[in-house]
């Protein structure tokens, strides 16, 4: 186990929720994959710290299925 820095709020694939600023014991497995993401970093510096992601998700096809939805219940 080893502590990280949380640099922004997330939520891990197991549902756990981090908040920036957090101090958090964390297994080396996750700390490469938090620290690679740039959601974290790593204060012994073993670790660098990645650029996060900060574009939108597009959500493809979702306006067409609710738009197809709204249609089919008279919402026109």
């Amino acid at each position: 186990m080893v502590w990280i820095d949380v640099l922004r709020d997330f939520r891990a694939r197991d549902g756990s929720a981090y908040y920036a600023e957090e101090k958090r014991l964390v297994s080396t497995e996750q700390r490469a994959r938090f620290c690679a993401a740039g959601w974290a970093s790593d204060p012994s510096g073993a670790v660098p710290t990645g650029t996060p992601n900060t574009a939108g998700t597009r959500l493809e096809g979702v306006q067409d299925i609710v738009h197809q939805v709204s249609m089919t219940e008279g919402d026109h």
